[in-house]
């Protein structure tokens, strides 16, 4: 099932628009966020889930490595059970805070859940097969955490001012930032 959100100018309505796509069941969902160039802040929430995901990946990319050495090492049994492991803490995560912090809190608990997923993995991976970190890999996993973080430090306390209420001619075709609707630029 796809569910596709296409809105212009919507700032007010946004928020309940995405929590209404998120509250479908069913299975597999799809769900496909399309701005129309809107001149206010119509897609804020977006931008806000996906700047706590892009910490969240450095986690995510760091233990998927080691993950699949277990796999590689025939412990598959023990691999399900790590993935689980971030499914639930994520599942439940949500399911408890969204109601307090909104949709924000997707983006936070998928930052969490990796922290909970790679500490999990390292000590799986050390605790079967010896695992060590190399002084140079650390050095470069402490690297991209720090940038990442230091990213999302900066994009929460100096946000994007809100677009000029004046909106310039359309974009021309094959623009990557814009979709224009109906029988404008596509």
């Amino acid at each position: 099932m796809t569910f596709a959100l296409f809105a212009y100018n919507q700032e007010k309505y946004i928020r309940e628009e995405v929590e209404g796509a998120f509250s479908q069941t069913y299975q597999p969902l799809e769900i496909i966020w399309s701005d129309d160039c809107s001149s206010d802040r119509t897609f804020a929430p977006a931008a806000e889930l996906l700047q706590w995901q892009t910490v969240g990946n450095v986690f995510k990319l760091a233990s998927w490595a080691l993950a699949f050495s277990i796999v590689a090492a025939a412990w598959s049994k023990t691999f399900l059970l790590m993935e689980l492991s971030f499914n639930i803490v994520f599942l439940a995560m949500v399911w408890f805070l969204l109601p307090v912090m909104e949709l924000s809190v997707t983006g936070i608990v998928f930052l969490v859940g990796y922290i909970v997923n790679f500490v999990t993995v390292n000590i799986v991976a050390h605790t079967l097969q010896g695992f060590r970190w190399q002084a140079l890999l650390l050095w470069l996993l402490a690297l991209n955490v720090t940038l990442s973080v230091a990213l999302l430090a900066f994009a929460q306390m100096l946000p994007l001012p809100p677009p000029s209420p004046h909106r310039s001619l359309p974009a021309p075709p094959g623009c990557s930032v814009c979709a224009w609707s109906s029988s404008r630029w596509v």
